[in-house]
């Protein structure tokens, strides 16, 4: 099936109602949808959960996100890239006014099938003065969830007073028999990390597991008999303790993978060679050599390229975050917040963009976001945060007790760019309505 979208924008004065802005554009599709029903093997959690069988098109089509700058319009382009803003963001089904202004209103009245045939569908969304001002160079459709939550309330700063569970609707389900937590899962491989603390030693392991391929050895539990152990190593510091919680995130790049344990005394940083099997280098970060007390070692990740963590400092009001260099850690810079939030660990991440509970951390804005994110998504249910996985089509996330992990569908897709020929820029004296037109064929 083709899908041809068109957008149009109206922006109108407020007491005049008199038309001041008016574009039409067209669309392309990216991937976003089939990488979403792409098939996972052992760890395919169904993308027909029950409201997207009852509407495929308002459920993975009824989020709509508009951005300040163009977006590349390639149909590998499934993520939103870093260094771009949402301007205004609408979910079929959500009215809304008040804070954050961002978050439009969709209209029931003038949306739906336009024929008999069911050939075109029409989504119509309303922003008032208050809500969706700022510069609008593109567009872009997504999920229904996915619009509630958005890309982060740059211009508010704040966010849904009861938020939106980014995991509804994903066919999110467990994967039993973890004795050990698992920190990715690559190339049909999972693996996990096993920490002694008695003889302060850390165990690599891992375990066939369908995505996609499958083995004869696959099964939908992973039981201690069928994990492989690759290495054992002594805790490589001299100074820090390690402590049972595992590694917090992970990076793989192309020679070396990347490990952030929780220790004793702060952050541990390992990292292993491709095969994991050698320790290349560690550092030690510590409050004393970061000069941060209170130094939140369980809300932390890396970025990227490795270099960085970002560390949270646990405070009775909220938390304040850090950027901390891993070669020097006394160069530790306190991070700008959007919005106040207790914000914790990101639940994945797509290059420089990671997406927390309820905020988005940008590497190249350099900023943590506030998003409409509930705290269900990754408040208290995951010690290790990010599970590394070379494809963002499904979110992996072990669980707090380390005997399931979880994989859903991961919903926060970019569906199609529609990059506008004449950038549209709405101030507090207008109203704006946005129509999307689908055409199926």
């Amino acid at each position: 099936m083709k899908i041809k979208g068109h957008t149009e924008i109206q922006i109108r004065d407020a007491k005049s109602g008199q038309m001041v802005q008016h574009t039409h554009d067209d669309n392309m599709v990216t991937n976003g949808l089939s990488e979403y029903f792409k098939n996972h093997g052992v760890l395919n959690a169904t993308p027909f959960i029950t409201n997207v069988r009852q509407n495929m098109i308002t459920e993975l089509l009824g989020g709509i996100l508009l951005f300040n700058d163009t977006l590349n319009a390639q149909a590998s382009n499934t993520h939103l890239a870093d260094g771009i803003k949402m301007t205004a963001n609408a979910a079929y089904g959500t009215l809304h006014t008040g804070d954050p202004t961002e978050l439009g209103s969709y209209d029931g009245n003038e949306s739906g099938w336009q024929d008999a045939d069911h050939t075109t569908y029409r989504f119509v969304y309303n922003w008032t003065e208050a809500q969706g001002n700022g510069v609008i160079k593109s567009a872009a459709l997504t999920s229904r969830v996915h619009g509630i939550v958005g890309e982060g309330n740059f211009t508010s700063g704040t966010a849904l007073s009861t938020g939106q569970n980014p995991l509804e609707n994903t066919g999110y389900a467990g994967f039993g028999g973890m004795s050990k937590p698992v920190y990715a899962v690559k190339n049909n491989t999972m693996y996990a990390c096993s920490i002694d603390t008695t003889a302060q030693e850390f165990t690599i392991y891992k375990a066939h597991v369908s995505d996609t391929e499958v083995a004869i050895n696959d099964a939908g539990r992973i039981e201690d008999t069928l994990w492989e152990e690759v290495e054992t190593f002594a805790n490589p510091s001299s100074t820090q303790t390690l402590r049972d919680n595992a590694v917090s995130f992970a990076v793989f790049k192309q020679n070396s993978v990347t490990l952030l344990f929780h220790t004793s005394m702060g952050l541990m940083v390992v990292v292993l060679n491709s095969a994991m099997d050698t320790i290349s280098s560690y550092a030690d970060i510590t409050e004393t050599a970061t000069q941060i007390s209170e130094l939140w070692n369980y809300i932390a990740f890396l970025d990227s390229t490795a270099s960085n963590i970002l560390c949270a400092r646990d405070q009775n009001s909220g938390r304040t975050f850090y950027k901390i260099d891993i070669s020097n850690p006394v160069n530790t810079v306190e991070m700008t917040k959007i919005g106040d939030s207790r914000f914790n660990v990101p639940m994945f991440s797509v290059g420089k963009r990671h997406y927390g509970n309820n905020y988005i951390y940008d590497e190249t804005l350099d900023k943590f976001i506030i998003t409409n994110a509930g705290t269900d998504g990754g408040d208290g249910n995951v010690v290790c945060g990010d599970t590394y996985k070379d494809n963002h089509s499904i979110i992996v996330n072990p669980t707090r007790y380390y005997s399931e992990i979880r994989a859903g569908r991961n919903n926060s897709y970019i569906a199609t760019i529609n990059n506008l020929q004449n950038a549209v820029t709405k101030d507090s004296s207008q109203t704006m309505k946005v129509i999307y037109t689908l055409t199926f064929s």
